[in-house]
């Protein structure tokens, strides 16, 4: 509360809320002695309160004074902070419409798909319409066992069964924590309940690469300069799948010998802009990259800035499921190489350029990675090979022109 001291200035004073217990059985209770009665009502505790309308109100405590000791604590404090009583917070299934409302502007499609199908299909089931406010840490980790026990929502063989890996319960879980972190209602709730709950721990996944012998195989097996150039880019440029499909002639600058990512595709949200700001990137390409989108460029009909590089059959976008299954998967037998996808392609650029001696910092920069945590993640057990061949040059180097010697 703002009031005015004597000498005009603004003071700030602590609000006191007026809260009361009230036995609302007390009265029936002295009658009921006075008379004699053999039956006595028993004690009902009520909770009275004024808001900062000055309007007063009233909620039941049941039989027990401490229960009305904490209900008129727990009013009080809410008050005293400014909070919403813990009855008028929304349910957890409009929070969860209401969450997807606000990110719908913020983040990409395919993210707010994956975020509305992770609600519709775990959130929701699970906590329905319990009142955001009475969700406990309890409740989030007794979701955890919950999704460890549930079975998985892809298809799977007759008589298998599936249950969530890792990685996707610990998807739901950020899912979860991003929603009752959200400023819309932290009026609502005065502790995040996530807060200290851990996300299911994730064994680190190991990606499959090619190296530069099987890079060289598989560009000899391709059957055109199309799939070379596309495979090439892959693996000498790093860039994602939906990039490469997206990519346009006026994205390659051949003098340079540089890629400007600027999209991405995919099938359901066509071409959009990368998922983070780091996506956008400009990549460096080595020669003999340039030499095989050189051969191409001349073999296409379509090379305005606007055309594609890389087209179907019929000059639109290729197919993201044909070009594994089928391009990649052809091209990989012809060669004689193990069956690999495309991502594992984008990993191949990264562990030649590693051992070409990138530093963690610009490999991130060419990946596009949102953070070098994630580099880290994905490639740090590559980078601790590196480190190993560093020593060894080094002492290579050292015992070579005897800068150090021992002592006999």
């Amino acid at each position: 509360m703002i009031t005015r001291s004597s000498n005009g200035r603004k003071r700030i004073e602590a609000v006191r809320p007026h809260v009361r217990i009230y036995n609302r059985n007390k009265p029936k209770k002295e009658r009921a002695k006075e008379r004699g009665d053999t039956h006595i009502p028993a004690d009902r505790f009520v909770v009275r309160w004024k808001d900062r309308n000055g309007k007063w109100h009233e909620r039941s405590a049941g039989k027990l004074i401490k229960d009305a000791e904490a209900l008129r604590d727990e009013i009080k404090e809410a008050l005293t902070m400014g909070r919403s009583l813990p009855w008028e917070a929304p349910p957890f299934d409009k929070v969860c419409h209401d969450f997807l409302i606000y990110k719908r502007e913020e983040i990409k499609p395919n993210t707010y798909d994956d975020y509305a199908q992770i609600i519709e299909n775990y959130l929701i089931p699970y906590f329905g319409k319990i009142r955001i406010s009475y969700i406990t840490p309890q409740d989030v980790e007794e979701f955890k066992i919950y999704l460890s026990e549930r079975e998985s929502l892809k298809a799977s063989k007759p008589g298998e069964k599936h249950f969530l890996s890792a990685s996707t319960r610990a998807k739901i879980i950020r899912v979860l924590r991003a929603i009752l972190r959200h400023p819309s209602i932290r009026q609502f709730i005065h502790m995040d309940p996530t807060l200290g709950v851990r996300a299911p721990r994730q064994e680190r996944r190991e990606h499959d690469y090619l190296n530069i012998s099987e890079v060289n195989r598989l560009l000899e097996a391709c059957s055109s300069p199309s799939e070379k150039a596309l495979f090439g880019t892959a693996c000498f440029a790093g860039l994602r799948q939906g990039e490469i499909i997206a990519l346009t002639w006026g994205d390659i600058d051949i003098v340079s010998g540089t890629i400007y990512v600027r999209k991405t595709y995919d099938p359901k949200h066509r071409e959009g802009t990368p998922k983070t700001e780091k996506g956008k990137r400009i990549v460096p390409i080595p020669p003999v990259l340039v030499e095989l989108l050189k051969e191409h460029k001349a073999k296409s009909k379509e090379t305005k800035p606007d055309d594609l590089v890389f087209t179907s059959k019929n000059g639109k976008h290729l197919n993201s499921n044909n070009l594994t299954q089928r391009t990649l998967a052809n091209a990989l037998q012809r060669a004689g190489i193990r069956k690999v996808d495309f991502q594992s392609l984008r990993h191949t650029f990264a562990s030649l350029s590693i051992e070409a001696g990138t530093d963690p910092k610009t490999l991130q920069s060419l990946m596009g990675h949102c953070s070098i945590n994630v580099t880290f993640d994905t490639y740090g057990h590559l980078f601790q090979s590196a480190v190993e061949r560093h020593i060894f040059g080094l002492e290579a180097l050292i015992s070579s022109t005897q800068v150090y010697k021992k002592t006999p």
